[in-house]
């Protein structure tokens, strides 16, 4: 019998507790540490296509809309028209807007760039202090915002205004709450058409990529 695997819309927890009680699984592995490194393992793997998979569906999509800004004011433009899929040492996180607010010249927007203690879409998790590491290493380095990964902003574009880490748990709405440690950022953006990405809701959240070593646990 084949080990399993992740079912549509079940999550980590629920995947692990059915792995861990899987006859195969029990024959296979009947040491229980050993058995949950193959079930995290399994889910990883499982994370890791999928993501692969929706970042191939949507490739065309994002070429199209990185062309458009080609036209963005002081942008820099990067050319990068391979796939951008995760291999080994390679992540990608994604957090979601938490506030919005629209002006007259600008569009404030404020949210969480890494959360710790929470499994990304690679099944990976960041600790505290790796995200504090990033959070300096950015503002240090460059300090400056970019688009899908793929272009560059100038000040005139977008700039940051605030950028840190949580020393206390914050609370967005009645279902959300960032934990200690996470990252917050947040930025005037100028551009009108980058402005009006974000009010329509093409642009959502902040995506942050990297280079990591992965522990398996």
């Amino acid at each position: 019998m084949p080990l399993p695997t992740p079912r549509k819309n079940e999550d980590q927890k629920a995947f692990i507790s059915r792995a861990m009680a899987d006859e195969t699984m029990r024959r296979d592995y009947p040491d229980e540490k050993q058995r949950a490194a193959v079930a995290y393992s399994q889910w990883r793997r499982s994370r890791r296509k999928r993501l692969e998979k929706v970042l191939l569906d949507t490739q065309e999509k994002v070429k199209a809309l990185v062309s458009e800004l080609r036209e963005v004011t002081e942008c820099h433009w990067i050319e990068k028209d391979e796939p951008m899929l995760p291999s080994d040492g390679q992540f990608v996180a994604t957090c979601e807007l938490c506030k919005i607010e629209d002006a007259d010249d600008h569009t404030f927007v404020w949210g969480p760039v890494l959360i710790p203690e929470t499994v990304d879409k690679q099944g990976d998790i960041i600790s505290a202090e790796e995200i504090e590491e990033a959070a300096h290493g950015f503002l240090e380095d460059s300090g400056r915002p970019g688009l899908l990964h793929r272009v560059m902003l100038g000040s005139r574009d977008a700039t940051i205004v605030e950028s840190g880490l949580l020393w206390a748990p914050y609370k967005v709405s009645k279902d959300q709450t960032l934990p200690v440690g996470t990252w917050v950022l947040g930025m005037n953006v100028y551009n009108e058409k980058v402005r009006k990405l974000i009010i329509d809701g093409k642009l959502k959240g902040y995506s942050i990529g990297g280079q990591g070593v992965g522990i398996e646990e």
